[in-house]
């Protein structure tokens, strides 16, 4: 689905094509879709993005248990490079799909834009939400820092810190809610509510901070999965190569039990 449509930050951004993908599975199908958005693209000048499900992977370490095509990839990635689109990486996960079983996973959705669009708008973000129960994760497109006009009631970055907070976040943007699906909400509420989500999108990235920042701590402690395995390795090759004791011909053990002193005499 194409539209050619003035959003929220037409202000910023300007007029665009929003163009919803839902890629075909057959390969013949996937190359006749690039070329024809291809084709709406030059004759239609203007900024574009593309989102959507792509059922396709630019990279082979974007699929984990399943066939990766070459020929797949070189088309889709030879489609993004001839039409100018820049692959913004989404946040909080790497794959986007994965099968019942757990043991298939691959990154199909992805947000394209044109450069013109990120030239003048610097703090877009992509984030990947939980899935649920669907086997697809949702990703959400948002802007971290934009000028939506005066703010109306003050908030100082330091409430971030304290206990609770979010908590008052919360209930202030369900009470709002309520009013809203009532239809009793006033344009103040509605302004309100649109600082609450600025405010709990504040408290998310502090959250993800916070959990960038554990995972750092926690590999310079504990080191990665390879490294966990390699040194796994070494220290069974140690221990197997390890001297534990001697025995004679007989099979009789050489241990015995040394005093602590008796050691000093021989050092």
């Amino acid at each position: 689905m194409a539209l050619d449509t003035n959003w929220e930050l037409e202000n910023v951004v300007g007029d665009c094509f929003m163009i919803n993908i839902y890629g075909p599975r057959e390969s013949s199908a996937k190359f006749s879709l690039w070329n024809r958005i291809a084709k709406f693209m030059h004759h239609h000048h203007g900024k574009f993005i593309l989102f959507g499900d792509m059922n396709t992977v630019r990279h082979e370490n974007e699929r984990f248990g399943s066939l990766f095509s070459r020929l797949e990839a070189d088309h889709f990635n030879s489609f993004i490079d001839s039409s100018g689109l820049i692959d913004l990486p989404i946040g909080d996960r790497y794959f986007t799909w994965m099968n019942k079983a757990g043991k298939k996973l691959s990154k199909l959705h992805r947000f394209l834009f044109s450069k013109e669009i990120l030239e003048v708008l610097h703090d877009i973000h992509i984030t990947a939400l939980d899935r649920m129960l669907s086997d697809h994760t949702p990703i959400l497109l948002h802007v971290l820092k934009s000028d939506l006009g005066p703010n109306p009631f003050k908030f100082y970055n330091s409430w971030l810190l304290r206990d609770g907070f979010d908590e008052v976040v919360l209930t202030d943007f369900k009470d709002i809610e309520k009013r809203i699906d009532d239809e009793t909400a006033s344009p103040l509420d509605r302004d309100k509510r649109i600082k609450l989500l600025q405010d709990i999108d504040k408290l998310d990235n502090l959250e993800a901070f916070d959990l960038i920042q554990k995972a750092h701590i926690k590999w310079d402690i504990e080191g990665d999965e390879n490294s966990k395995f390699f040194h796994g390795l070494i220290n069974h090759k140690r221990r197997s190569q390890a001297i534990t004791g001697l025995s004679p011909l007989d099979g009789n053990s050489l241990e015995i039990n040394v005093l602590l002193d008796e050691i000093k005499t021989a050092v």
